[in-house]
């Protein structure tokens, strides 16, 4: 993006990564009684009401939220040092409390609880997208080869087609941009160009410089 000429950015506080975790689990429960229907049967009179779904509760958020928030947790505990296995073994222990969870990213924990295995060969559907806002939340606009390792190395855990890591580094990006408060075309044309990146190869496990783990404690407020 070198050749954009935008202006600076605003420097995310933690209580706008907040408001967007929020954002997100509102729209989460708003949609999760209507997932899966067509707009013919979506009830728009009942919209407010939130009803429920079969036997969740009512107003329930499903595995989308958990599985971002989860996300987020685990960036700020890293410090900017993913492990695949750490994380897998997280969504592993957390799996079962989640509602709604898709029968890919269930495969990929089956796959590691049985065999270990940390890469998935196939899946792709949209599950890693839809936990990737963190990756963008956590890192500055500036450091889009940091946020794609990131981005690609957690969701190639469970999601291993090319469009899925795709869809996942095209959300990162524009979270990026729009947590710093960029102007609604620039978060779009982001996300553009990054789908024209690809997938591109993740680095070494640990390989990230000490100022991207800097950037990493700032903004969740860590301290290590």
């Amino acid at each position: 993006m070198s050749d954009r000429h935008l202006p600076d950015g605003v420097a995310p506080k933690r209580q706008n990564i907040r408001a967007g975790i929020l954002a997100y689990a509102a729209g989460d429960a708003l949609g999760v009684p209507w997932e899966g229907k067509t707009p013919d049967d979506v009830h728009w009179e009942a919209l407010e009401e939130l009803p429920a779904r079969g036997d969740w509760p009512q107003g329930s958020t499903s595995d989308d939220t958990e599985q971002l928030i989860l996300v987020a947790q685990y960036l700020a505990e890293a410090n900017g040092r993913v492990d695949e296995r750490h994380f897998l073994a997280r969504l592993a222990k957390a799996l079962p409390r989640m509602r709604g969870v898709g029968p890919t990213t269930q495969a990929a924990v089956r796959r590691f609880l049985e065999t270990g295995q940390l890469h998935a060969t196939a899946g792709s559907s949209i599950g890693a997208a839809m936990r990737a806002l963190p990756f963008g939340w956590a890192t500055p606009v500036a450091a889009a080869e940091h946020r794609r390792d990131l981005t690609i190395r957690l969701s190639r855990t469970t999601h291993g087609a090319p469009d899925a890591i795709t869809s996942a580094c095209m959300t990162a990006e524009m979270a990026a941009w729009a947590i710093e408060q960029h102007p609604i075309d620039a978060v779009v044309a982001a996300g553009l160009h990054e789908a024209n990146c690809g997938e591109r190869p993740a680095r070494p496990a640990g390989s990230y410089g000490p100022g991207d783990r800097h950037e990493v404690r700032r903004r969740t407020g860590r301290r290590h």
